[in-house]
């Protein structure tokens, strides 16, 4: 990637001098040292060998291992093949460096507290470009891919205007909904087209990263423990037999158990889940059977008596059970909700698709191991309870239904439901948000939650009900 990044059909290491507003001659940037690069305000790209102990590094984006392996073979016949990729800045009058891609081969020459290590070096180039191109480069070491995507995408949104307005997962629901407006905050419908256009083409930028695929990576994220995120670690061969927290095992442990009030219950239950080597089906089962028996009253250690209560094999077992009574076409007890305004889009179609086939589960679901319940193995009895709880599933929507109306009125006050006084629960505040906030349909919440979606109207009447108390 030799010469500038404005002209690059230019001869390595040289720029127009009209950058610099000299000559039409040429000027030779391997006489300038990297400040007066960065004085002149150039845009170029030059190799250098630079000190590791110069680089920048975040927290949580390097596999250790890996970059010990990585900075080994570094020292063989051949030496480093390949440069590594950086951005030079200067900081209260010192150089220093961010890594764009490289990161292990860097971190082992400064854990080696080798004296140089041969760099790509960038000049010119602002926070954006390279959060862009570190979310391209992201592929090169998979097992850190989801905390380095988690926290470059939430760095790049934090450079722009709309940040102090909303968070990078609301960014991202407002433009995969394509809705058209943010309730509750103030942005005009202008500036709605801008930010949507923003978030296109920032996903463009990453390899045409799909926006509803970011999305899914961002709201696990917004309702996690940062310290948790930054452990997630891509397991290897398809399997997720290690103890390490992978995508899969946080997802269905924080959207059972989400946002802050649950940070520790989620680090409890994911250091079970990890030490038992939990597949993701195995972790869905295990998490939707300690929530069935978990109460909103438990503290840390009662939470942590229950978890050797759960019987993984039996779990396994009930589902194989249900699957072979259910009968060949069983009913979908329940009626989709209406999507408001948003639009039908593929990434929706899929999360109703997903929806449905969870809740033809629901029976098994509402009896897991620790209940000693058998599944009924009559199909007859099966389909006359099934008939009962249609009706009553109906009446629990329209029950919700008329909560949802009730709570219009109290749109007024904006967010007022944030305000950390009033006593909510985090799912209390994580439905209010979604449903009222975001308008997201109640069968999204629901499954994002792993609630019934009967239970939505509850939480709703429950957090008016308190901010009637508090008031």
């Amino acid at each position: 990637m030799g010469g500038s990044m404005t002209e690059r059909n230019l001869p390595h290491n040289q720029v127009p001098l009209e950058q610099i507003a000299q000559s039409s001659e040429t000027l030779d940037v391997s006489t300038l040292t990297p400040q007066e690069i960065m004085e002149r305000g150039l845009e170029i790209e030059r190799i250098e060998d630079i000190d590791p102990g110069l680089i920048d590094f975040e927290e949580g984006i390097v596999d250790y291992s890996h970059a010990d392996k990585l900075n080994k073979s570094m020292k063989k016949k051949r030496g480093q093949l390949s440069p590594i990729v950086v951005r030079a800045r200067v900081e209260v009058g010192q150089l220093r460096y961010d890594v764009a891609d490289g990161f292990h081969r860097a971190w082992g020459a400064k854990a080696a507290e080798d004296p140089t290590i041969r760099a790509n070096v960038m000049y010119g180039c602002d926070d954006e470009e390279l959060q862009d191109i570190r979310i391209l480069s992201v592929s090169s070491v998979k097992s850190v891919q989801y905390p380095r995507i988690a926290r470059w995408m939430d760095q790049a949104f934090s450079q722009t205007k709309w940040a102090s307005k909303m968070r990078v997962a609301q960014a991202f629901a407002i433009t995969v909904n394509d809705s058209s407006r943010a309730r509750g905050v103030d942005i005009s419908e202008d500036e709605l087209a801008e930010l949507k256009d923003w978030v296109n083409k920032r996903c463009q930028a990453w390899g045409d990263k799909p926006v509803a695929s970011a999305y899914q990576i961002l709201r696990i994220v917004d309702m996690a423990d940062p310290e948790l995120v930054r452990q997630v670690r891509n397991s290897s061969g398809g399997k997720d037999r290690v103890a390490v927290i992978t995508p899969e095992r946080l997802k269905h442990v924080v959207e059972t158990f989400p946002d802050a009030p649950n940070f520790e219950f989620q680090r409890i239950i994911l250091d079970e889940v990890c030490a038992r080597r939990l597949s993701a089906t195995e972790t869905k089962l295990f998490v939707m059977a300690l929530k069935k028996s978990f109460k909103p009253w438990m503290s840390s250690e009662q939470l942590q008596e229950l978890l050797p209560k759960i019987d993984i094999t039996t779990l396994l077992e009930e589902q194989k059970e249900s699957r072979i009574t259910r009968p060949r076409h069983y009913p979908d007890f329940h009626q989709s909700q209406p999507s408001g305004t948003q639009s039908e889009t593929a990434a929706q179609e899929n999360a109703r698709t997903t929806t449905r086939r969870s809740r033809r589960s629901s029976d098994f679901y509402n009896s897991p191991a620790i209940s000693n319940q058998a599944p009924s193995s009559s199909t007859e009895s099966t389909l006359r309870l099934a008939a009962e709880r249609i009706e009553q599933l109906r009446q629990q929507v329209r029950n919700g239904e008329e909560e949802l109306r009730k709570s219009q009125e109290l749109l007024s006050e904006a967010t007022w439901w944030r305000d950390s006084s009033i006593p909510l629960t985090g799912v209390e505040r994580t439905v209010f948000e979604q449903v009222i906030f975001d308008r997201a349909p109640l069968s999204f919440v629901a499954e994002k939650l792993n609630i019934p979606t009967k239970e939505i109207g509850a939480h709703i009447a429950s957090v008016i009900q308190k901010s009637r108390v508090k008031k």
